[in-house]
């Protein structure tokens, strides 16, 4: 089932997961994704440039994650996991907003794993160093020491097949070799 839907919206958002609700019986899995970078000095970043950032790569987390968890409760229990990044703990220069949003969604996903556990819903996070993707106008050429977007994949695939008497919560996933000179 296609649904669109903004996740900066929270209405959006609401109703492309009652519908999906609706159509599937509930909802056991969410994996929030959506997110955005700008990277640029803080001096020259815009406001709405910050807002992009933070309302997609946290605000619209926060959005998914209360939208699904009436349905989650209902059903006895669910997954929810958020893909972050190494960006998150590791700050950089011209990605102040990207870090701040990683580093918050961070703390987000860890409090919320507190808050549901004992409602059966296992929350957990992935921090990827450097994917292979055109994410932030990088070049994907040149760039096979990169992670795959398949690796990350697999590291979602895995915490869902975990027994539910555990819960990973936290998953660190780098490049094997990075170049020397590499910053992430």
């Amino acid at each position: 089932m296609a649904q669109q839907a903004d996740v900066r919206k929270y209405d959006e958002v609401e109703r492309a997961f009652d519908a999906a609700a609706a159509r599937f019986g509930g909802i056991d899995i969410l994996i929030n994704n959506a997110g955005v970078g700008v990277f640029t000095p803080v001096a020259h970043m815009s406001v709405d440039q910050w807002h992009d950032v933070i309302d997609t790569n946290l605000t619209g987390v926060f959005y998914c994650c209360r939208a699904v968890l009436p349905h989650m409760k209902k059903r006895g229990g669910g997954w929810i996991i958020n893909i972050s990044s190494l960006a998150g703990k590791n700050a950089f220069p011209e990605a102040a907003a990207y870090c701040a949003s990683k580093s918050g969604l961070n703390a987000f996903s860890e409090a919320l794993m507190q808050e549901v556990r004992h409602d059966g819903i296992r929350v957990a996070y992935v921090m990827p160093g450097s994917v292979n993707t055109n994410f932030g106008g990088h070049q994907t050429a040149g760039a096979e020491w990169k992670l795959s977007p398949d690796d990350v994949a697999e590291v979602v695939v895995d915490l869902l097949g975990h027994p539910s008497r555990s819960l990973p919560s936290r998953v660190e996933i780098r490049p094997a070799k990075p170049p020397i000179s590499g910053k992430r």
